[in-house]
């Protein structure tokens, strides 16, 4: 077996699981965002208007 394969093999196993743990990421941010736009539009009005924004979690 060659080492230098083997290690290209790795290489490319970790490039691709880091890939979808991105595409995953962002997949769940657009999803919050979407599912939760009117809480996003608030927090956002009241920092304009100058209240204490707030955070939301399930």
């Amino acid at each position: 077996m060659d080492p230098t394969k083997a290690h290209s093999n790795d290489d490319t196993a970790h490039l691709s699981v880091e890939a979808i743990r991105l595409a995953v990421n962002v997949a769940q941010a657009e999803c919050i965002c979407q599912v939760h736009l009117r809480v996003c539009l608030l927090t956002e009005a009241g920092e304009r208007a100058g209240i204490q924004p707030f955070l939301y979690e399930p």
